[in-house]
């Protein structure tokens, strides 16, 4: 007999510049009962403050993918928010070349196509003050107290430096599209990852694609969380329709 309470699908999301699991915590009620929501814990924060913070794509990516050998067995998708699409897009690339399953789809939020490049001067190099200060005009998100709190600033500058050194060091190669459908999401007061930036993700999936904007600037996993997540029950929805209608192996 099947077991009613096993997950038909694995959601594994990761996380924006400087973020953890939090983003995701209240997720889990708010999608489908068959899908299993679990927060990627990147080097250097929660339980693996005791890890080097990761500023080098090959080593993360090395690091990730033993992670998920045996987590992909079974049907899975990937969520990546910001800095979390291009890991959750670059370890995708990294499955296929190394022969492992890929994901049923790819949600990718809050992120330009990877080969549009960056538009702005890097900010990884300023002094503690300015550069939480250029983060927070540029994105957002950057609390107050951070910014202002010199012990709170000792705590968490050495993340989000770290994060954002990953990021702008980022360079796209170009390769042939994912067969794997993409799902897209949009802030439409984002003025990073504008809805015709993120638009150009279409060009990298040969499986489908999807756009959806949504009411906000570039945390609107915030603003309009309730919004997003509806997108997303609907969408495992279909994938669990087509899922059912697929012969037994």
């Amino acid at each position: 007999m099947e077991d009613v309470h096993q997950p038909r699908c694995s959601l594994y999301c990761f996380p924006f510049a400087g973020g953890g699991s939090a983003a995701y915590r209240t997720w889990p009620p708010l999608l489908p009962s068959d899908i299993e929501v679990n927060a990627v814990v990147l080097p250097g924060r929660e339980n693996r403050l005791g890890d080097p913070l990761v500023r080098d794509w090959p080593l993360l990516l090395d690091t990730l993918v033993p992670q998920f050998r045996r987590r992909v067995e079974r049907p899975y998708s990937l969520f990546g928010y910001s800095m979390g699409a291009i890991i959750a897009f670059e370890l995708c690339r990294r499955f296929r070349a190394t022969g492992m399953n890929l994901p049923e789809c790819l949600f990718l939020a809050a992120r330009s196509a990877p080969h549009l490049g960056g538009r702005r001067a890097r900010s990884s190099s300023l002094a503690d003050v300015e550069f939480l200060n250029d983060l927070h005009r540029r994105y957002g998100g950057v609390p107050e107290p951070v910014r202002n709190d010199p012990e709170l600033r000792k705590l968490f500058t050495p993340l989000l430096r770290a994060d954002i050194e990953l990021v702008e060091s980022y360079e796209y190669r170009d390769a042939a599209p994912l067969p794997v459908p993409f799902v897209t999401f949009a802030g439409s007061q984002d003025a990073e990852a504008t809805p015709g930036r993120v638009e150009a993700w279409r060009q990298h999936s040969s499986a489908g694609f999807e756009i959806h904007v949504l009411p906000g600037a570039h945390f609107f996993i915030n603003d309009a969380r309730e919004a997003l997540l509806r997108i997303l029950a609907a969408r495992f929805a279909s994938l669990s329709v087509v899922a059912s209608a697929l012969p037994a192996p």
